[in-house]
């Protein structure tokens, strides 16, 4: 039996997991008849609202014409519609949605200029119904502000699901005011019961300083008793599956933008000086090793300056041993996704990205350089299971993945032991099932 203390997932989108979670499944389908098909089951055994959810499909299935608007329209009638790709970066949508959102279909008007980059257009200059990127994330949650009474009930759901799998904390990259203010009320009502650690997930169309304050003004919940503000997220480049990552050896090419990068180095660097100087952290999606080497020559550039703060690379999937190298000597913290390895590894028998596995999952070399480093699942994409992280960090060493030359579930204990210090969950590495111990009796 193995005692985890403070068990934490690291990465996590806690209200799309619940939300997805009731979605219809899209990653067996193989032509518009089994869409419609699947849709009228569903329906039938789903009390559904105005909102419909779907996940799980691939480019490929895209590309095949599966997904097209025309075909959407034809097969669900309901006002909203959102179905999320498997890498969570790239959502398509019906014309009901765009003009709910009071954006034309065919023209594209009443589209912010700034999303022009993130939304596919058919040759002739239709939207296809495909946001992705920064235009997936506008969309989820322009959608999801229409619909807060969702709200609630999901993040209870979530909670229960987290709870089940041995977790007493967990760490949300996806937060909002709307959010954070339902989860407060959970607090005082005594609901919440996993501790939570929430950062703000920065996003086209406003200001840093908007998010900023958005953060600071929720940072006075910091007080109750398991949730707390911590940081602002950015992306700063997209997935390897949606052809989005930054690589520094080759161009997957989707991204309009040099070496598939989100933000300029000064961009960067206003943004960090931002975010210390509100005394909260800095947190980086940075999927490929152009994006970790980005971020380090920004954390470098403002310590010359003397400007130091708190700074997580969010997956940190491929990264170069020397960048990390230069990184070791700073506040860096380095969050992980071991079971990415076992939906991934077969990305990485491609031409264009086997030459990357000496930069793959550097969690051993990592480690050995004295980062902190910690676990998470970055679900929905991937289920929280600690299984999966035991399974990833054995079957990777396999593939010359580096070991972690630790205990596997260090990576899976909260670092505050003073938050939830009376937390515990053991687990049967045999039968894989956990058992968790929660203060105030509410295990």
């Amino acid at each position: 039996m193995i005692e985890i203390k403070r068990c934490y997932d690291s990465h996590c989108h806690f209200l799309g997991t619940a939300l997805l979670k009731k979605a219809i499944k899209l990653n067996t389908l193989f032509d518009s008849k089994d869409l419609q098909k699947q849709v009228q089951e569903f329906l039938i055994n789903s009390s559904i609202s105005h909102l419909f959810f779907g996940f799980g499909w691939s480019q490929c299935q895209y590309e095949k014409g599966l997904f097209s608007r025309d075909i959407l329209d034809q097969v669900f009638s309901t006002q909203y519609l959102l179905l999320s790709r498997q890498d969570g970066h790239g959502i398509l949508t019906h014309s009901k949605t765009l003009s709910a959102l009071g954006i034309d279909p065919l023209t594209g008007q009443g589209l912010p200029k700034y999303l022009e980059a993130y939304v596919e257009r058919a040759p002739e200059g239709p939207l296809t119904g495909l946001f992705f990127e920064q235009g997936a994330f506008w969309l989820w949650n322009e959608v999801l502000k229409k619909n807060t009474h969702e709200v609630t009930q999901s993040l209870l759901l979530s909670q229960k699901m987290w709870l089940e799998k041995g977790f007493t904390h967990i760490r949300d990259m996806s937060g909002h005011r709307w959010q954070a203010e339902a989860l407060y009320e959970l607090d005082l009502n005594k609901e919440l019961k996993i501790y939570f650690d929430q950062n703000f997930e920065h996003i086209l169309g406003r200001s840093i300083d908007e998010t900023i304050e958005e953060a600071l003004y929720c940072k006075k919940y910091k007080t109750s008793l398991r949730l707390r503000v911590s940081g602002v997220k950015l992306f700063l480049d997209g997935t390897l599956g949606g052809q989005t990552a930054s690589l520094n050896c080759c161009s997957l090419g989707r991204l309009k933008s040099p070496k598939n990068l989100i933000y300029s180095i000064e961009e960067l660097n206003t943004f960090a000086e931002k975010i210390w100087a509100a005394d909260l952290d800095l947190c980086v999606h940075a999927i490929g090793d152009g994006a970790v080497e980005q971020i380090a020559q920004v954390i470098l550039n403002l310590a010359q300056q003397n400007k130091i703060g708190r700074t997580h690379i969010e997956h940190c999937q491929l990264a170069s041993f020397e960048t990390l190298k230069k990184l070791s000597s700073y506040s860096v913290y380095l969050h992980f996704q071991p079971s990415h390895w076992l939906t991934d590894k077969k990305l990485f028998e491609t031409p264009d990205l086997a030459p990357l596995k000496d930069k793959l999952f550097l969690w051993g070399p990592s480690s050995d350089l004295g980062f902190p480093i910690f676990f998470g699942f970055d679900s929905p994409i991937t289920e929280p299971d600690l299984d999966s992280t035991e399974q990833a960090l054995l079957d990777s060493q396999l593939s010359g993945i580096p070991a972690f030359n630790k205990p596997w579930w260090q990576g899976h204990s909260h670092p505050d032991e003073s938050w939830g210090s009376e937390c515990k969950t053991l687990y049967d590495p045999k039968t894989k099932k956990t058992k968790i111990y929660l203060p105030f009796g509410q295990d």
